[in-house]
């Protein structure tokens, strides 16, 4: 019994990330993305209390980037999680998380709410950071707030 609700677990998870097709295959002789992916299953198949991800979007496309992204939010969420990610994309950052943590010189530097935070007080952390930087706010047809980061390169 135990067996078959692990194999049912596991089969969910390569289901949500896109790797039912792979399950029989051994992971090295899987594509890079498809390993990334796995990596990322495997460490939710623990059902962890925190999930600590050092760059799980490192070395992907960005379908793949975004997916992961989506697929990891979706997770934390719906399982109750709190999850730390170490992430060098702001892009990504103020896509997927709910509060971003800005280090400087190995310091926490400032701590942001994309979802509540205003425009000027983000830009002028990121500044700080990422050298000329803009944010525009957009709303998708549902309402949500999307941030656009724009680089204008450094000062």
């Amino acid at each position: 019994k135990v067996e078959k609700e692990m194999n049912e677990k596991a089969m969910e998870l390569l289901s949500v990330f896109g790797l039912e097709e792979y399950a029989d295959q051994f992971a090295a002789n899987l594509p890079y993305g498809q390993q990334r992916k796995l990596e990322i299953a495997r460490a939710l198949a623990t059902e962890p209390k925190l999930l600590l991800l050092d760059e799980p979007d490192s070395a992907l496309d960005l379908q793949n980037r975004y997916q992961i992204m989506k697929h990891l939010k979706e997770m934390v969420l719906e399982r109750e999680q709190a999850g730390l990610l170490c992430l060098h994309d702001p892009v990504l950052a103020l896509r997927f998380c709910e509060q971003l943590i800005l280090l400087k010189d190995g310091n926490i530097f400032a701590v942001l709410h994309p979802e509540s935070d205003t425009l000027p007080e983000m830009e002028k952390a990121l500044r700080e950071i990422y050298g000329a930087v803009s944010l525009l706010e957009h709303r998708t047809s549902d309402g949500k707030r999307r941030l656009i980061l724009l680089w204008e390169g450094r000062e």
